[in-house]
Parts: C-alpha cells; sequence; structure tokens
C-alpha cells in the first residue's frame, strides 16, 4: 500500500473518478503486480459521448497533423 503523506502522487488516468489534474486524490492506493492501481475507478461514458469526444478529437487532429502527409 503506498500512502500520499506529504507528497503528491501522480496520475496519468484521467479516465479514474479520483484524478483531479494529473494527481490522485485518494490518500491510499494499493498497486496490483504490474504497478497498475487497484483502487482507479472508471468514469462510465456514454457511446454518443464517447463518440462525440472521438470525433471532435479526430477533427483537431486532421487540422493539426493532416497538412504534414
Amino acid at each position: 500500500m503506498l500512502t500520499k503523506g506529504m507528497m503528491k502522487m501522480s496520475c496519468e488516468n484521467c479516465f479514474c473518478i479520483y484524478w483531479n489534474e494529473g494527481e490522485c486524490t485518494l490518500e491510499k492506493i494499493m498497486l496490483d503486480a504490474q504497478g497498475s492501481c487497484q483502487d482507479c475507478v472508471f468514469i462510465d461514458l456514454s457511446d454518443s459521448a464517447l463518440r462525440q469526444a472521438r470525433e471532435k478529437t479526430l477533427r483537431r487532429y486532421d487540422r493539426e497533423y493532416g497538412r504534414w502527409e
């Protein structure tokens, strides 16, 4: 078990309910053998919200990187 204490625990999983601006908000976490957080709870996104986010990101990606092809 890891405890937060005085240090900040970085987190890259922005789909976890405990994620806040790149940090974990929990005081204690458990990691599995691969180092993945066992306390992670994923945000439940509807299929339509996920589809809209993909489409928006794809349009932005095409604008930024499509010109290089």
